[in-house]
C-alpha cells in the first residue's frame, strides 16, 4: 500500500513526515529491503495515524434541579486517556476511561457553572470548557442529538427532563431539511454536512414555556478509500483493513458484484482476511454502508500474484515438513516390514551357523554346511596328512597343555564323553569302523538328542584314536547322510 499522505521513507529505513488530515486511520504497508548484491526481502508493517487530541462533545445539556442528570463526553487522538473535570455543580461527578466519560448525578442548587474538562494519556492531553446551567425548570434531555448522514433519511425523538407532565414541541419552520413534530419526532434528510441548529419552543402542561435549541451533527456520506488494484500473494495470510471516510458509525462492509479469490473473504469490519489459493485478477465491487444506510460502492481488482522466490522456497520447505510429519506415523517402512523380521534373505539359518562357530560364507553353494575346521580332516584331505600332523585340530585339541595333568580331560563334562569313553573302552573299534559307528549312534540315543557336535573336545579325542583314512571316511559318510533340514544342528 502507499504511504499515508505527508510521510516519506528514506533508503536507510527512516519513516518521517507530518500526516495530513486525510491520513488518519490504520495503514498496512509492504516494505522491501535490498542489499548490495540486490538480494531482496519483503515484510509488512502497520502504521496507525491518530487525529489530533480533542474532546469532541459540543455542549452539555441543561441540568434540572432535583432531577437525575447524565451527559456523555467523547474524545479522540488519545490512547486510553483518563478524565477529570473542574467546576462541576454540587451533586455532579465525572467518571470514565478510554475514549468516553460521563457526568452524572443530581444537581442540588440552581445556577450557571463553567466546567473545564480534561483528558490525557501518558504523553498527550486535551481539554475543553463547557457552560452547564442548573435550573428549576425543564429542558431537552440532550443538547446534542445522535449524528446523521447528509442526504440520508434521519429520525429521532426528543425527550424532556423535568417534572412529570405533558410537553409540546414547536418548530417555527423546517431547518436544513428536517422537521420536528409536536411530540418531538424529528424526520427528514439533512441537506448538508456539518452541524445544524434546531431552534424550538418547549411548552409544559403547567403553562410554562421556554425557548431551547438542540444541535444535530451531520456527517458526509461514506467514501471508500481503496486503490483500484489490491495485490495479494498466493498462499500468504491476508489481514488487510480497508479504509473509508465519512459516514455515521458503525460502518459495515461487504462484496457486491463479482467473486473474490478463493480463500479470501471481506469481514463486516472492513478487513480482507484469509489466504488466496489461485493466481489471477478478480474484479469485485466493495460496498460500505453506515448506520443510516448511506452506501458507497467501488469496483476494485484483487490481483493474486506468485510469492517472491524466497517465499516460494519457504512454502515448499513447509510442505516438505508437513509431508515428512505424515510419514512418521508408523507407515513409513519402520513398522517391522523393512527386512528386520527374519525375512531379509538369510532365512534364519545364519544364526545357527554362528552358533557352531561358522559364518555364512562357510556354507556350500548348494545349501550344505561345510564341516567345521575343528571337526578333523575334511573328506577331500589326504589321509596321510591326518597322522601326526601338527596342524591337525584334533591333535592340538588332544595334546595336554604345559602344567596340565594328561590323565584329566580339559573342562570335559561327563555328558560330553564319546560313546566309547562312556563304555570304558576308548579307541576300541573294528577294522571297518562298524563298532565305532554303532557306538556313535548309541551314544546319541543315550543322550536323547543332546549328543555332542563334531567340534566338541571329547569327540575330537575319540576321533584321534581312529586311523586317518577311517576317520575321513566316517566324516564323509556322516555328511552325505545328514538330511538337509538338519544342517547346522547338533547330531
Amino acid at each position: 500500500a502507499k504511504l499515508p499522505a505527508g510521510f516519506t521513507l528514506a533508503a536507510d529505513g527512516t519513516l518521517s513526515g507530518t500526516p495530513e488530515p486525510g491520513a488518519r486511520g490504520t495503514h498496512t504497508l509492504t516494505v522491501t529491503i535490498a542489499d548490495a548484491a540486490q538480494a531482496t526481502a519483503n515484510g509488512k508493517a502497520s502504521l496507525t495515524v491518530l487525529p489530533q487530541p480533542a474532546i469532541t462533545t459540543g455542549a452539555l445539556p441543561e441540568a434540572i434541579l432535583g432531577q437525575p442528570y447524565a451527559a456523555d463526553l467523547a474524545c479522540e487522538g488519545l490512547d486510553a486517556p483518563s478524565w477529570s473535570a473542574i467546576g462541576l455543580p454540587a451533586g455532579l461527578t465525572i467518571s470514565g476511561a478510554g475514549e468516553r466519560a460521563r457526568i452524572a448525578g443530581t444537581a442540588s442548587a440552581t445556577g450557571t457553572a463553567t466546567v473545564q474538562v480534561s483528558a490525557k494519556d501518558r504523553s498527550r492531553s486535551t481539554e475543553r470548557a463547557y457552560t452547564l446551567v442548573v435550573s428549576d425548570s425543564f429542558a431537552p434531555e440532550a443538547a446534542e442529538l445522535p449524528p446523521a448522514t447528509a442526504w440520508t433519511p434521519y429520525e429521532h425523538r426528543l425527550r424532556v427532563r423535568g417534572p412529570t407532565q405533558r410537553y409540546r414541541w414547536t418548530q417555527a419552520q423546517p431547518t436544513g431539511g428536517l422537521v420536528v413534530g409536536a411530540d418531538g419526532a424529528i424526520s427528514g434528510s439533512p441537506e448538508q454536512a456539518g452541524r445544524i441548529d434546531l431552534p424550538l419552543t418547549l411548552s409544559a402542561e403547567d403553562g410554562r414555556s421556554r425557548e431551547v435549541s438542540v444541535v444535530l451533527p451531520v456527517n458526509p456520506p461514506p467514501v471508500i478509500e481503496v486503490e483500484e488494484r489490491v495485490e495479494l500473494v498466493r498462499g500468504s495470510a491476508v489481514e488487510r483493513p480497508l479504509r473509508a471516510s465519512g459516514g455515521t458509525p458503525p460502518l459495515v462492509w461487504s462484496f457486491g458484484d463479482g467473486s473474490p479469490p478463493p480463500g479470501v473473504r471481506l469481514d463486516p469490519d472492513g478487513a480482507l482476511r484469509g489466504a488466496a489459493a489461485e493466481i489471477g485478477e478478480f474484479r469485485v465491487t466493495l460496498i460500505c454502508s453506515d448506520r443510516w444506510h448511506a452506501t458507497a460502492r467501488q469496483p476494485v481488482i484483487l490481483a493474486v500474484v506468485e510469492p517472491p522466490p524466497q517465499d516460494q522456497q519457504d512454502q515448499q520447505d513447509q510442505q516438505a515438513k508437513d509431508q515428512d510429519g505424515q510419514g512418521k506415523d508408523g507407515k513409513d517402512g519402520k513398522d517391522g516390514k523393512d527386512g528386520k523380521d527374519g525375512k531379509d534373505g538369510k532365512d534364519g539359518k545364519d544364526g545357527q551357523d554362528q552358533a557352531q562357530g561358522k559364518s555364512p560364507e562357510d556354507a556350500d553353494p548348494n545349501g550344505q554346511s561345510a564341516p567345521d575346521q575343528g571337526e578333523g580332516a575334511k573328506p577331500s584331505e589326504n589321509p596321510s596328512q591326518g597322522q601326526g600332523s601338527a596342524a591337525d585340530p584334533a591333535d592340538q585339541a588332544a595334546k595336554p597343555q604345559p602344567g596340565e595333568d594328561p590323565t584329566k580331560s580339559r573342562g570335559k563334562d561327563p555328558s560330553d564323553q564319546s560313546p566309547t569313553e562312556a563304555a570304558g573302552t576308548p579307541g576300541s573299534t573294528s577294522e571297518d569302523g562298524a563298532d565305532g559307528g554303532g557306538s556313535l549312534q548309541s551314544g546319541g540315543q543315550a543322550q536323547r538328542g543332546q549328543a555332542p557336535t563334531l567340534g566338541d573336545t571329547a569327540t575330537q579325542r575319540w576321533l584321534e584314536t581312529l586311523p586317518a583314512e577311517n576317520r575321513a571316511a566316517l566324516l564323509r559318510l556322516l555328511h552325505e547322510r545328514r538330511p538337509p533340514e538338519s544342517r547346522g544342528k547338533p547330531w
